[in-house]
């Protein structure tokens, strides 16, 4: 599976690199919403992972961009923020996210829910 992670906070990237890619997936980094456009028009992706506060344009913003383009409307997009309310999330999901996980992640549940999101879209 290949995962396209965006996240403007190098400690949280690159624990999340590091969960995936020891879970047996490919991933592609981007630090802002302007270079992950640019990373999704050059290569395909199966998941999205964004992080809702982000400089320039926010996640929950690329999010609706993605869901309203053709070419990336079926692509999951799993935000990711430590702002957990419910009414976040509601308005997260309400903005083209498939799921939700609340920061910090539980290193040893990460894994798990992004494979659970993987089986609940393929289905």
């Amino acid at each position: 599976m290949k995962i396209l992670i965006i996240d403007d906070n190098p400690t949280d990237l690159k624990l999340f690199v590091d969960i995936l890619e020891h879970a047996g997936h490919e991933t592609i980094q981007a630090d802002n919403a302007e270079e992950a456009l640019l990373v999704l028009r050059e290569q395909a992706v199966n998941l999205i992972l964004v992080d809702v506060m982000l400089p320039g344009m926010d996640g929950l913003a690329l999010a609706g961009r993605l869901k309203g383009d053709k070419a990336s409307q079926g692509i999951p997009i799993v935000a990711t923020s430590a702002l957990t309310r419910w009414p976040f999330k509601r308005i997260a999901l309400s903005m083209g996210c498939d799921a939700f996980i609340s920061k910090p992640v539980n290193t040893r549940k990460f894994s798990l829910q992004i494979a659970a999101i993987i089986d609940k879209v393929k289905n």
